[in-house]
Order: structure tokens, then sequence, then C-alpha cells
């Protein structure tokens, strides 16, 4: 009896509390709960940073579109004095996007990417004139102070093609030939010219346009450096005079003097050929072909064409020197050198609060900069390779003349200053002694 009361009161004694245990609070495992946080949060952040990315490329798109330039602003800078009158028009650029501005802009002064301002609103349909007044309204006193200064000593700085080159490269593609562009030359900065023995003019603008204030400075500077060049061909004749050496000179004797000329300059420095046989063209047609082989070169003329010759022969002799891959890369240095000043002025920007949490279209049109900048950095590095094998494949003389079109690179050779300056000197005098010629030959016989 005693044993059962013993169970009984030991198993009503052990019992549980069932109610007691069914009021206590079910605590859920740490790591489980911070798992259900991450799972929870991961679309809201997923979709964050595609919005952002979305975002950036949708302005990215905007600020390069190609925009027209008004018909007016050519009007409109004349009357103010900005623009040349006698400026051909088809040398300014048929359009310009916000991006291509805002680069040039950067150009001068990378420390104005941190001064951009664009609402989301003003990012997503850029007109240029406008978006540019904007951002320029929006600047501090202090900014718009230094960035006046410096587009401004930019303009006055950068009249020519070779404004600049004797202290490094002007920022300017490669001049080469027609013939030595590749097939497919899109992207490639590369200038094709028929004449090598040319020389650049000044730009669209005046030397008032550097007085310009406001938004108009930074899209006179923009249209400025995207302008297509301008020569002048001071060894070159009129059209008629030229097709002379063609049509006017007649016998073997004009043929074999045409070929003997030609195969001095060779056809990339046509234009010292073609004065020299405008000359002996007219007088094949007045005097005939045996009076011609008498005459032969004028007196000065045969000179002059060979000082020529030898002074860009010896010019073109520095292609081959180790320096000239040296030479090649200073664009891509200065690429490099700014790229790294925008992307540090773009990390400054990026710290800010405003900037972290969601990107303005200000730092948007910044990336958009560096990005132009990168596809400078890979345009110039194929184009060295290609303007390398064409300079040392060509005859002294035309690669001569590929070095007096790139002054730039002389900066960087041996005895470059020296020699470019000797072969400029040369051509200025070919060019007085055949303009003497011509003047000879046209002047009325007593």
């Amino acid at each position: 009896m005693e044993g059962r009361a013993l169970v009984a009161q030991g198993d009503h004694g052990a019992s549980p509390n069932w109610d007691s245990a069914r009021a206590a609070p079910q605590m859920m495992d740490p790591s489980l709960q911070i798992l259900i946080g991450i799972i929870t949060a991961v679309p809201f952040i997923v979709a964050f940073y595609v919005g952002r990315f979305i975002s950036r490329r949708r302005d990215g798109r905007e600020f390069r579109r190609p925009q027209p330039l008004d018909a007016g602003w050519p009007a409109r800078w004349l009357e103010q004095g900005w623009l040349k009158p006698e400026c051909p028009l088809e040398t300014l650029p048929e359009s310009l996007s916000l991006a291509e501005t805002a680069a040039e802009w950067a150009r001068v002064d990378p420390e104005i990417l941190t001064e951009w301002r664009l609402t989301r609103r003003e990012s997503e349909s850029v007109d240029l004139p406008e978006a540019v007044a904007t951002l320029w309204q929006r600047l501090s006193p202090e900014a718009v102070e230094r960035t006046t200064e410096c587009l401004r000593g930019a303009i006055e700085a950068s009249r020519t093609w070779w404004s600049g080159g004797a202290s490094g490269w002007t920022g300017r593609p490669f001049i080469v030939l027609a013939s030595h562009l590749p097939r497919k030359p899109q992207g490639l900065p590369l200038v094709a010219v028929d004449d090598l023995t040319a020389a650049p003019v000044e730009g669209p603008l005046t030397s008032a346009a550097a007085q310009a204030d406001g938004p108009e400075l930074v899209l006179l500077w923009a249209m400025h450096r995207r302008a297509a060049p301008a020569y002048t061909h001071p060894l070159a004749t009129g059209g008629d005079e030229v097709t002379s050496i063609v049509r006017d000179m007649s016998g073997q004797v004009a043929r074999d003097l045409g070929k003997r000329m030609g195969s001095r300059l060779g056809g990339a420095l046509g234009p010292l050929g073609s004065m020299v046989g405008g000359y002996l063209g007219g007088l094949a047609g007045s005097m005939g072909s045996q009076k011609l082989a008498e005459q032969m070169v004028p007196e000065g003329m045969e000179s002059a064409l060979d000082d020529v010759t030898d002074a860009l022969g010896d010019l073109g002799e520095l292609v081959h020197s180790e320096e000239m891959t040296e030479a090649l890369e200073l664009p891509e240095a200065a690429i490099i050198r700014h790229g790294g000043q925008l992307e540090a002025a773009r990390q400054r920007r990026a710290r800010r609060l405003r900037e972290r949490i969601w990107p303005t279209g200000g730092l948007a049109l910044g990336e958009e900069c560096i990005r132009l900048a990168l596809d400078d950095l890979q345009g110039y590095r194929d184009a060295t390779g290609h303007f390398l094998k064409a300079a040392q494949k060509a005859p002294p003389a035309v690669a001569g003349g590929l070095l007096l079109q790139n002054p730039w690179l002389c900066s960087a050779l041996p005895e470059g200053p020296e020699r470019i300056t000797v072969a400029r000197r040369e051509l200025n005098a070919a060019a007085a002694a055949l303009n003497r010629a011509r003047h000879e030959r046209t002047r009325p016989s007593s």
C-alpha cells in the first residue's frame, strides 16, 4: 500500500504545469532573425541600386544626345563681334551634346565638376543652351570668377591648331594625309588633309570672344574646340594654275620635269609642285616645249625646292628616333592626368550625403565627362600605332610634313624644335620665291 501511495504521489508530484508552459514566450534564434531581415531587405536594396544604374544610364544617353546648333547662334555671335565674318560656317560643328560641352568646360577647369547642379527633371530632357545657362546660374560666386578666368585664358591661348605645340600636346587630333586614313577611321582622333605644307589659320573666334560672359563663354569655347581646322596654302596657286600642270604642259621634257619634281616632294607635298608646275605650265602653253626645255626651272625656284626638300627630310628623320614612341605617348599621359583630376573631383562630390542617397544630374554629368575622357584615351592608343606606322613608311619629306602638321611631337624629339623651325623658315622662303616668280611671269612685258 505504501509503495502504491508513493508511486501515485510521485506521479502526481512530477506532473508538468501545462498552463504555465503554454503561457511561456517562445524565443527565436537571433541568427534566424538576421536572416529574415536580410531576405526582406534584399529586394529593396537590389531595386535601389538597379534604379540608380538605370537612372545614370538614362541621364548619360540624354547628356550625350547630339543637338543641332541653333542657326541663330552664328548671327548673334557675329553681331556681338565674337565670330569672324569671314569664318566659313561649314567649319563650325553641326551639333554639340551637353556632355561634349561640359567636357570641354572641364578640360580647362576640372574643379567645376563639383559645382554643377541639375535636378532630376532637368536631366530627363536637356536643351543645350538652357542646361548650360542653368549650370552657370547655380555656380557659387567664387566658381564663376575662377571658371571665367580659365575659359578666357584658354580661348586666348588656342588661336590655331598649332597653338601651344612648343610645350607639349595641344589637345588636338593627329593630322595625317587622306591616304593614311584606315578603312574604318570612326572614333579615331585622325584629321585628314591633302597638303602637308599648309598652315592653320586662326579659329572662328575673334579676340573679343574672350571677353564674353556667362554661359555664352562656355558655348563659344566648346564650339571653338570642336570646330574643324581651317588652313592657308601659301605654296598653292589658283585652281586654274594647279590644273595647268596636267592640261597645259606638253612634251616629254615637261612630263619628265614634273615627274622629277614629284619624286622630290611626293604626292603629299603637291602644292609646292603645283606652284612650280603652274609656272612651267604657263610657259609650256605660250612658249612650247622646246623653249621650256631651255628655260627649265626659273632662277631661285630650283634652290628653294632643294632647301624645302632637305629641311623636311631632316625633320622627317626624327620619326625613326627612339624618342618618337615617347613623344606619341604625350596625349595618353595628358588624358590620364586630366582624367585623374576629374575622378578626384567626382569622388569629393560623391561623398556628399545627397549624392550617396541618389546621384544628382550634376554628378551624372561629371561621370559622362570621365567616360568621354576614357573614350579619348582608347582612341589615341589605337591611333598612335597607326600614325607611327604611316610616318615611318613615308618618304623622309612626307614624314617631315607629318611632323610639321603635328608640331607638339617635335617638343619631345631630339633637335625637334630646331629642325621644325628650319623647315618653317625654308617653306616661307620657298613661298616668297615662288610668288616672285609668278609675279614675274604675269608682269606685262615692255
